[in-house]
This record gives C-alpha cells, sequence and structure tokens, in this order.
C-alpha cells in the first residue's frame, strides 16, 4: 500500500515528457519530503518507470525546500517512451523501513 504522495518530474508539461524538453543530464524527479525524514540521517530512495529502477537505492542529500531532486537519464527516458508510463518512487527510512509512493504517470515522447 501506499503511503507517500506522488512524485512529479520538473520537465513534464500536461503530463507528457518530450525528450526534446529534457537537458542532456537528465529530467528532475521532484520526491516531496516524507514526514519519517531526519536531517543528519542516512535515508535513500528508488525511482521506478513502469516497475523499473532508473535510479537505483541513491542516499537522499538535503531536500531543495519541500522536495528531494533525482535526475533521470535522458537514455532512461529514451528506453521507456511511450504513453501511460507510471512513476514511482520507494524511500527507506534510517532503519531500512520501505516506504512507497503513489503512482503517477506521464507520456514520453521523442519529441
Amino acid at each position: 500500500m501506499a503511503d507517500l504522495e506522488a512524485l512529479h518530474v520538473k520537465e513534464a508539461v500536461d503530463g507528457v515528457i518530450n525528450l526534446k524538453d529534457v537537458p542532456d543530464k537528465g529530467a528532475t524527479a521532484c520526491i516531496p519530503t516524507p514526514d519519517s525524514y531526519e536531517p543528519g540521517i542516512v535515508h535513500s530512495v528508488s525511482v521506478l518507470i513502469s516497475g523499473v529502477d532508473v535510479v537505483d537505492h541513491v542516499p537522499v542529500g538535503e531536500p531543495v525546500g519541500d522536495f528531494f531532486e533525482f535526475l533521470i537519464s535522458k537514455l532512461d527516458l529514451l528506453n521507456n517512451t511511450g504513453p501511460q508510463k507510471v512513476f514511482t518512487y520507494t524511500f527507506w527510512d534510517e532503519v531500512g523501513n520501505q516506504h512507497d509512493s503513489e503512482p503517477t504517470v506521464y507520456d514520453i515522447n521523442h519529441s
């Protein structure tokens, strides 16, 4: 059961990620800072597109405002082009408890 809010992708417009609008370094996934986050304690995140890890167990840094930001490589987006791609993430707290997010759906286009 999902207990975290869905992520959003900064470069998406109206539910669509156009690869031409994604910088070479990748798209920015913005993950709301969970209530269980405690500064100074190691937490990690994985981001998935349609169930496949595209950001795998990366330690979180400091939040940017109310969000953590992670890059999803342009190649991973290219490998997942098509309609209705489901984006989710998993957040692990300091003792290894897994917290899953609500899904969000984007179309990923070449153009």
